[in-house]
């Protein structure tokens, strides 16, 4: 059943954001060596989000030096080869960073560049993906043509960043998207969690779910 179905991927989503996932190859150790600070766990969540989500498009706001990006572009080269893959980030730093944000600040991660991303995804051999650079969405939202977004992967640390791509995304997603949240429960992103936590409330389209070791946030939507 569908809701069996459901179940199912959530629960095995959860099991392998606790580092359980069959998948445990060279892009995830590659990615965290030194170009990115999420943890293998959720390498192995993001590669298993990929591939458990339906057809459609694949957006990542926020790629820093392009670990998560390494994993989400190979994961869809593997699984979703009619995807188109976004990654955007403004490859100066955090933006948007606010009175609703308790720790980062405007430039926090500028230590990076789209060559050292391109680089990095080009050296495993991946040509599946567009980097837009710029902030999200006001920048570079018109660059993605996509109404079909099949999963997304917010990782900006500020509440007005998160409110601003959650509030373009709306209308772009298919039924059965996959959103993940990286800041969710960062204590440094509170911001990020409090933003969430409002667009969501009330909301009947959405199942929301904290993986097993409350570390992260998950969201399918569901067309009513």
């Amino acid at each position: 059943s569908l809701v069996g179905s459901e179940m199912c991927i959530r629960d095995r989503l959860n099991r392998l954001y606790i580092g359980n996932s069959m998948f445990a190859g060279k892009y995830i150790d590659i990615a965290a060596a030194g170009n990115t600070v999420v943890p293998h766990n959720k390498l192995h969540f993001l590669w298993e989000g990929v591939k458990n989500s339906p057809e459609g498009d694949i957006v990542e706001i926020g790629t820093w030096k392009g670990g998560t990006s390494l994993v989400i572009a190979a994961s869809a080269r593997e699984y979703k080869s009619k995807s188109k893959v976004y990654l955007c980030d403004t490859f100066t730093g955090i933006a948007l960073a606010g009175p609703n944000d308790n720790y980062h600040k405007d430039g926090d991660f500028g230590d990076t560049s789209k060559q050292h991303v391109q680089n990095l995804l080009q050296s495993q051999g991946l040509s599946n993906f567009s980097l837009l650079e710029g902030i999200f969405p006001y920048d570079t939202g018109h660059l993605i043509d996509s109404d079909k977004i099949s999963f997304l992967h917010i990782d900006v640390d500020t509440y007005a960043g998160y409110l601003a791509i959650l509030r373009w995304a709306q209308n772009r997603l298919v039924d059965g998207a996959i959103l993940v949240f990286d800041d969710y429960s960062a204590w440094s992103c509170l911001g990020a969690k409090k933003a969430v936590d409002e667009y969501f409330l009330n909301r009947t389209d959405f199942e929301m779910h904290l993986t097993l070791d409350n570390n992260s946030s998950w969201a399918r939507y569901k067309k009513n």
